[in-house]
């Protein structure tokens, strides 16, 4: 979802639109740009462009449920005391 698909709807209809509606608009690859697999290294979601541009990835289990969100700044802290650079 972007500001620019909920910003594209006529005010009149926002308050009645779904969340599934919107980011039905939104293309297969940006969402899956949003999800990484929960036992993904933490190292390889440096640079990732759900990471980089909204500052966080939901973390999903083999079954595509979410199992949680990942941070930013919980990679950074995770890696803070490892030989990567963030």
């Amino acid at each position: 979802m972007t500001e620019q698909s909920i910003g594209g709807l006529p005010e009149a209809v926002r308050p009645s639109r779904t969340v599934a509606s919107v980011m039905a608009n939104d293309s297969a690859d940006a969402e899956s740009s949003l999800r990484v697999s929960a036992d993904e290294p933490l190292e390889a979601l440096l640079g990732r462009e759900g990471l980089v541009r909204l500052g966080a990835l939901m973390a999903v289990d083999g079954d595509g449920q979410l199992r949680g969100v990942i941070t930013a700044d919980d990679v950074r802290r995770a890696l803070q005391g490892s030989s990567v650079v963030v």
